[in-house]
């Protein structure tokens, strides 16, 4: 009995080693898959699984193998053929090749470079025309000649425009040299501008205004709505003074007119002076800029470094209820890092330095050694990140025979390229108008705004404790935390780092600045038309 279950065991033994261990031989000349598959299966156990018509379109195959594995006898089977192979457990499955599209890089022919006049109707240059690449951000002005040169593709279109003139397209085929002629704009002149003393139409304005409308002033997301005037109205200065979400701005209106004193412009806001900080971009319908003294006389010495008329939407008579809703998203980023020594480069800084001083070095060889393989720390992408900028609205206006009303309420949310330093304002906006008679008109305006700034200290100390002094004077050889977890203290990992200089890290999750603000403005106005060309309103807020 003993020795059955010994003979039984062998055999088991045996059967293992078989399956596990198949080899192959073949002596095939010319023959077709299927006969080669037919040998492989007589001389294995596994069994192939195929479509005879995709098998039809297979190569014959010459093949002289000893003893060799499954997985070799496949490879040379299936080299060049139309057909790959997948192995399942003792199955071999055959199936049609999956072909990978090839994908041809086109390279776009290179840009001309256009050069041409830019004319009025009676054949004199336009000086400061804007040249523009449709669809594109690229452009420029044509010079005192009115001559310009701008790099197209073929078939861009140009658009050509001037205050006061039709803006005209143009598009680049194989010339490089165009001339265009601008036709004044007929319909400029009934605009209506909104001055100091009322409104007047463009064509019989006098002074000296810009005016910014309300689509340009929201075509992008700006954290300040005089950030939006940047580029838009001639002789006008817009600073931002920081980085810092949510930071002021200066606007300066023909240059700086005192040394000593202020040079911002007056804000008139619906007719009130007033600060734009709490203003939404979307519920602004118009921006006047008045620049010379008989523009801005009516307002005396306020309005000795210019005027900044604001007009915020309103609601239209005899107008079904609209409800108009607008979402941003964007995101900051800085657009280049400092580069800064590496481990290496730092510790051999150090070293020079201390051999200068007839001192020993601040780092042995065998640390030298070891910082060469290194990266170091990078301060800076553990201290700055990309920050996106959420803006939204939504606004009700309408109107019937004596009312018109617009409502509005939106969020605007930016954060800093520096974790902890974020910038939120939430708005609220009504404006209506009722007619009390045909003569008697009553107009009431709230704005409520709710703003939470929080910033990291630009400068809490002298250098190498503020933010980014921290950051670019922290050692690349030293992390954040030490074996326990706690911040490193810069000024003693090493003799020769300053006391003042501290870990940016630290700053950055201990140290917190925050402002919260709510601010609320209310107008009530009373008009009287006295006749088609005379008003009279009193107004208080």
């Amino acid at each position: 009995m003993k020795i059955i279950a010994f003979l039984m065991l062998v055999t088991c033994l045996q059967v293992s080693a078989t399956g596990n261990s198949q080899t192959i031989t073949l002596s095939e000349k010319n023959a077709s898959l299927p006969k080669v598959f037919e040998s492989i299966e007589k001389q294995t156990n596994y069994v192939f699984f195929f479509d005879a018509d995709q098998l039809s379109k297979s190569k014959k195959v010459s093949l002289y193998l000893y003893n060799a594995t499954i997985e070799d006898v496949l490879k040379a089977c299936f080299k060049d053929q139309p057909l790959e192979y997948a192995i399942v457990g003792s199955t071999i499955v055959i199936k049609k090749k999956a072909v990978v599209e090839q994908v041809t890089e086109v390279t776009p022919p290179p840009p001309l470079t256009i050069t041409g006049h830019v004319l009025d109707d009676q054949g004199q240059p336009l000086s400061g025309a804007s040249v523009m690449v449709k669809n594109k951000n690229t452009g420029t002005s044509t010079d005192a000649a009115g001559k310009f040169s701008v790099e197209a593709q073929p078939g861009d279109v140009l658009v050509i425009s001037y205050v006061g003139f039709e803006a005209k397209e143009v598009t680049v085929g194989s010339r490089t040299t165009i001339d265009i002629t601008l036709n004044p704009d007929q319909k400029g002149g009934e605009e209506i501008v909104v001055v100091a003393y009322g409104k007047v139409k463009k064509g019989d304005l006098t002074g000296s205004v810009s005016q910014v409308k309300g689509a340009d002033l929201n075509s992008f997301p700006t954290t300040n709505v005089l950030q939006a005037m940047s580029g838009r109205a001639a002789g006008v200065r817009v600073m931002q003074n920081t980085g810092l979400p949510g930071a002021p701005v200066s606007v300066r209106i023909r240059g700086a007119n005192s040394i000593l004193g202020g040079n911002e412009p007056l804000y008139i806001i619906d007719g009130f002076p007033s600060t734009p900080n709490y203003l939404q971009n979307a519920d602004i319908e118009s921006m006047e800029i008045l620049k010379d003294a008989s523009s801005t006389s009516m307002y005396g010495s306020r309005g000795s470094n210019g005027v900044v008329l604001i007009t915020t939407r309103s609601g239209r008579k005899n107008q079904p209820t609209k409800v108009s809703v607008d979402m941003g998203y964007s995101v900051q980023s800085i657009t280049k890092k400092m580069e800064l020594l590496n481990p290496f480069q730092y510790a051999s800084l150090y070293n020079e330095q201390a051999k200068n001083d007839n001192i020993a070095p601040y780092f042995t060889q065998q640390q030298l050694d070891s910082f060469s393989t290194i990266q170091g720390t990078d301060w800076q992408d553990l201290m700055l990140r990309n920050a996106p900028i959420y803006t939204g609205n939504v606004s009700v206006s309408g109107g019937n025979e004596k009312t018109s009303f617009f409502l509005s309420g939106g969020i605007f949310s930016q954060q800093g390229i520096i974790p902890n330093s974020d910038y939120n304002r939430y708005s609220f906006r009504v404006n209506m108008s009722h007619d009390l008679s045909k003569v008697f008109t009553v107009g009431y305006t709230t704005a409520y705004t709710r703003s939470d700034r929080s910033h990291q200290g630009s400068n809490p100390g002298n250098r190498g404790s503020d933010m980014f002094g921290a950051m670019l004077f922290a050692p690349p050889t030293v992390g954040p935390y030490d074996a326990n977890g706690r911040y490193v203290r810069m000024n003693i990992v090493y003799p020769f780092i300053s006391n003042a200089i501290v870990n940016p890290i630290a700053l950055k999750n201990e140290v917190y600045n925050g402002t919260k603000s709510d601010d609320i403005v209310a107008n009530l106005n009373i008009k009287a038309k006295l006749s088609k060309d005379l008003e009279f309103r009193v107004s208080g807020n």
